[in-house]
């Protein structure tokens, strides 16, 4: 009777433990781009055309955890990837001020504080932990159909994650505004800018996810005094007024024409202007901007 109340609450601990990994894995899955530009403003740049492959290891292993399958290897493998996740969590909340851990997307509702995101991280390294000890490891396989539904399931989530994956920097090709004057671009026609003063430009659209999941972070660029000045080009998009009363810009923000394409295709897209010159483009993100005046500007300088 013992063993079989023991089993139970290895069971249950073991089935929310992988509903926790599945919110997490499915509340990233259609942001993908959201989830590679927290890589990269974590301080790992170079990490971030692994987004989706995290994304489907987390779905992954919740629904091995749901189906309480091989419990002492899971346990194992949950421990594991939750201590990776702590420790690149910690170097960048203590060495580029990231609270938000985004280990549940973009969602407003599951994000968290850091103290929380420690507690919840200690609690499901504890449940991983009793499941090693506790567990059982048998032999037994799922069944064909089962993996059927595994493998259709992990199919469509890869599909989906594709849908919202950008080419990372390492792979692009170079931006055609890239080191270019400004009289070599399309952005005198907006505003006129000085060619002793440096700006960042962040041209989005108002009904863009992606351009609502990267617009607090370019809105520190303004309190970090990063640049002289902070200007928004806006390419359309319905809900203007959600967007203004929600974020409350401090910064000018103008109405450009879809036209202005010709120079950027892809939203959001963020600009670095010194001296007259488009020093630095990225594209469908904008980076923690600490991150990037000590990977851009101080490295360029």
């Amino acid at each position: 009777m013992e063993t079989t109340a023991k089993k139970n609450w290895l069971k249950i601990l073991s089935i929310i433990l992988g509903v926790v990994f599945l919110l997490s894995g499915f509340g990233k899955l259609n942001g993908v781009d959201a989830f590679e530009s927290l890589i990269e403003s974590y301080g790992f740049p170079q990490l971030a055309f692994m987004a989706p492959a995290i994304i489907i290891f987390e779905i992954l292993l919740g629904i091995l955890l749901v189906l309480c399958f091989r419990l002492k290897l899971l346990g194992l493998v949950s421990a594991i990837t939750l201590l990776v996740f702590t420790i690149f969590y910690s170097y960048a909340f203590i060495v580029h001020g990231i609270t938000d851990c985004g280990c549940f997307g973009s969602n407003p509702v599951l994000q968290s504080s850091p103290a929380m995101s420690y507690i919840r991280n200690a609690i499901m390294i504890g449940v991983s932990i009793i499941l090693l000890i506790y567990g059982d490891n048998n032999k037994k396989h799922l069944s064909k159909y089962v993996l059927c539904l595994i493998s259709l399931l992990l199919v469509v989530c890869a599909f989906v994650t594709g849908k919202s994956f950008r080419t990372p920097s390492m792979f692009a090709k170079p931006h055609p505004m890239f080191m270019k004057p400004l009289s070599e671009t399309r952005i005198p026609e907006y505003v006129e800018l000085s060619s002793d003063s440096t700006y960042v430009i962040y041209v989005f659209s108002y009904d863009c996810t992606s351009c609502w999941n990267n617009m607090a972070n370019f809105m520190n660029y303004d309190k970090d005094s990063i640049a002289d000045r902070s200007i928004g080009f806006c390419v359309g998009g319905k809900g203007k007024k959600t967007f203004m009363n929600y974020f409350k810009p401090e910064f000018t923000i103008y109405e450009i024409d879809e036209s202005f394409s010709d120079n950027v295709k892809i939203v959001p897209t963020f600009l670095y202007i010194q001296d007259g010159i488009v020093h630095d483009i990225i594209q469908g993100q904008v980076i923690n901007s600490r991150l990037f005046r000590d990977i851009y500007i101080n490295n360029n300088n």
